[in-house]
């Protein structure tokens, strides 16, 4: 499975990660950082600090990544425990 990684800067000067599963892989850099760029300028995930000010949690695009993620079953309720191959 292919998870897309995408990673901005937050106004803290944080990192803060968006991630998906089951992506389309094919889109280019120029799509990626239009992509961020408009969940950015929705403006619609913030945070509110201790005095009831909010800010937003996504501030300037860093990069864009696919992460492929491979899921090995140790335990599964439907299957018990499942048996390892010898290293």
């Amino acid at each position: 499975m292919k998870i897309l990684d995408l990673k901005f800067l937050t106004p803290n000067h944080t990192v803060r990660h968006f991630k998906f599963e089951n992506v389309n892989t094919n889109l280019d850099a120029a799509t990626l950082k239009d992509c961020m760029e408009q969940i950015i300028a929705l403006n619609i995930f913030q945070t509110t600090d201790a005095d009831g000010i909010a800010s937003p949690l996504y501030g300037t695009p860093v990069s864009a990544s696919y992460i492929t993620k491979d899921e090995e079953i140790v335990y599964s309720a439907a299957q018990g425990l499942v048996d390892q191959p010898a290293a």
